[in-house]
């Protein structure tokens, strides 16, 4: 091997060579990047490993013929195009079997035999390229050397697998794609180590060849090429989901605790990798964490005193911040449709007082636009129901939105009256001056329709007629005797049934590890007038505990050092060592675990809050806990009540 590595000062282009370094060393990064991704996504495996397989092929292919440039036979020479081609599909055929391997196998010799199928394949790669060079002479090189270097080769790749296990991140990959780059230069410096050229320029060569400083270039840009539309598609894939509006497909319906009936719908909607998914829907909570902060701190700069054409800014960056709040929100929530992590409940609920939720804030946003809003409620449809109260407002309220962005002036009905099928309401809107023109209108529109299938119902298209337009949904929503009770904390928030009377004022431990994040949510805390305590991390957390008394705890799931749940645990423990009084407790989660509040529950939390975070929600779910705790508060002023979110 030394011998091997001595050919790097035998007369080889040392420029060329480490040209051919960089291809490699960046290439097979960016492939495992790739290769990462199949790892995430079980219904995509194959996808991703076949995207992975070309681009790591592409990268082995070229990097062996720029760094070929660096030989030099005085000689006319070139490569032979189908021999070249050959080539190509050997290292691609290696790259799928070992990519598979890896990614497919998951056991505890996947690593080994991932490595041992790289190290081959990039042995078969480099034979095929060097039987394609074509030169003035007699060409010969060792296969020996090829196959001696071939056991080093396939122990670096398989060290490579091992370190890199899922290639999540960007660490993982960084740290195994030296140790392939290793695995390809050695072959690669064994077969060329070992060339030896008798020339002769009475000899013809074929006239079809390729120049190697051209096949250096087309195959550096077939590699760049392939790695770059792989990435494309993945950063691309998850936003272009969620944000486009596409037709409106019904989906299974979906009732809390139980199976989908997908009798309910003609077929489901394909769903996205949970990875994609995921991360939007997690994105997303953390940027309306911040614009709640934001919101926030406008809300208490509108409340102090101003000159005119300050209020002026301020009350635009306040519109600015509530459109963006909603426009984020309706892209959390088609992540999590599309995840399938926004369960439906069923609870009695009356028509009206649902419906009457939105009206007010219908009006309001059509007055900010100068237009009208109407609310008509057909007599018969005034009844109890089975469904969801948060969703079917949410639904509601989505397709007034849609019809304020589509018209230019006038007004918009929301019509709720019986539908065509028994037990049925259908929620229509009617908009009078509906503009033609293309305008930007968001995902509104497409987020009711998705939450209508999610309940079961039917969307039907904007029908435009002269200068008005109508559409709407149908709702299956059974009557029920039950007792219709009081609208509860929204559905971000589970928590124990709540007692009745208003809190005041409390002494808040608040651990956030995302100094952005505590930061806003102590702006919401403090909207309130509460008295904040914030700590970064789990022992700070169980250390502030036990040195002071608080009325309230809320902990971030996913602290550093050691995790939300875990010191949850702790506190309960110190509680009961100490004889102390139960402190409440909840838990924020990402949007991912918002209908996962059982591991909070378990570790002693008394409500699970999933991000992001407003006053609406925060200010119910702590005055429900204090209340059910009988928790006097020290001497402070009552709640503010509207405080901005």
């Amino acid at each position: 091997m030394l011998q091997v590595w001595a050919s790097l000062g035998a007369g080889l282009d040392p420029k060329m060579l480490a040209a051919g370094s960089l291809v490699c060393l960046v290439g097979l990064f960016l492939t495992l990047t790739l290769l990462g991704r199949a790892f995430a996504s079980a219904a995509q495996q194959a996808a991703w490993v076949a995207l992975s397989a070309i681009g790591g092929g592409a990268v082995i292919w070229a990097a062996h013929f720029v760094a070929m440039t660096a030989y030099h036979p005085q000689l006319q020479s070139g490569y032979d195009p189908v021999r070249t081609t050959f080539a190509f599909m050997t290292a691609l055929a290696g790259m799928t079997a070992s990519f598979w391997a890896a990614a497919g196998g998951r056991r505890a010799w996947s690593p080994a035999l991932a490595g041992g199928l790289f190290g081959i394949g990039v042995t078969a790669a480099m034979a095929a390229g060097l039987n394609a060079f074509q030169t003035q002479g007699v060409l010969m090189w060792s296969s020996l050397s090829l196959l001696k270097s071939t056991p080093v080769s396939v122990l670096l790749a398989t060290a490579a697998f091992m370190i890199g296990r899922d290639m999540q991140g960007w660490k993982r990959p960084m740290a195994a794609a030296p140790l392939l780059f290793g695995a390809v230069a050695m072959v690669h410096l064994a077969a060329t180590n070992g060339i030896t050229v008798s020339g002769d320029p009475s000899i013809a060569l074929p006239g079809r060849l390729i120049a190697p400083e051209v096949l250096a270039v087309l195959a550096t840009f077939v590699a760049v090429l392939t790695i770059g539309a792989g990435h494309l598609v993945s950063d691309r894939g998850a936003v272009a989901r969620a944000i486009q509006e596409p037709t409106p497909e019904p989906l299974p319906a979906v009732e809390a605790e139980a199976e989908p009936d997908r009798s309910a719908a003609p077929a489901p909607a394909p769903t996205p990798t949970r990875t994609d998914g995921a991360l939007l829907a997690s994105l997303g909570g953390d940027i309306l964490t911040q614009l709640n902060g934001l919101a926030a701190r406008t809300g208490m700069l509108a409340r102090s005193e101003l000159q005119p054409s300050q209020r002026e800014i301020v009350e635009a960056l306040g519109a600015s911040t509530a459109a963006l709040q909603r426009q984020m929100a309706e892209m959390v929530d088609m992540a999590r449709i599309e995840q399938g992590q926004l369960a439906i409940r069923r609870e009695a609920l009356s028509i009206a007082e649902t419906i009457g939720q939105i009206a007010g804030l219908a009006e309001q946003r059509a007055a900010d636009r100068s237009l009208g809003f109407r609310l008509e409620l057909d007599a018969a449809s005034d009844r109890r129901v089975v469904g969801d109260r948060d969703r079917i407002a949410q639904m509601a309220l989505n397709l007034v939105d849609h019809a304020l962005a589509s018209i230019d002036g006038g007004e918009v009905a929301l019509k709720v009256s019986p539908g065509r099928e028994q037990d049925a309401l259908r929620f229509e809107v009617r908009a009078a001056g509906f503009s033609t023109e293309e305008k930007p209108r968001g995902s509104s529109l497409a987020l009711a329709h998705r939450l209508s299938s999610l309940m079961g119902g039917t969307a039907d298209t904007p029908v435009v007629e002269g200068a008005g337009a109508s559409y709407g949904v149908e709702l299956p929503l059974p009557e029920t005797m039950e007792a219709v009770e009081t609208p509860s904390e929204p559905q971000a928030v589970a928590a124990k049934p709540p007692p009745a009377e208003p809190a005041r004022l409390i002494r808040v431990l608040l651990a956030e590890g995302d100094p952005s994040h505590r930061k806003a949510i102590e702006l919401l805390l403090k909207a309130t007038g509460a008295d904040v305590t914030s700590v970064e991390d789990g022992p700070l957390l169980v250390q502030t505990f036990g040195a002071a008394h608080f009325d309230l705890i809320m902990i971030d799931a996913q602290l550093p050092v050691m995790d939300g749940l875990a010191a949850m645990r702790i506190i309960r423990e110190l509680e009961r060592l100490r004889s102390l009084a139960h402190t409440p407790a909840i838990v924020l989660c990402a949007p991912a675990q918002a209908n996962q509040p059982e591991p909070s529950f378990d570790a002693g939390a008394d409500a699970h809050i999933s991000k992001p975070l407003t006053a609406a929600i925060l200010g119910p779910a702590i005055e429900r806990l204090l209340q059910e705790a009988a928790i006097q508060p020290a001497a402070q002023a009552p709640v503010q009540a509207g405080a901005a979110a």
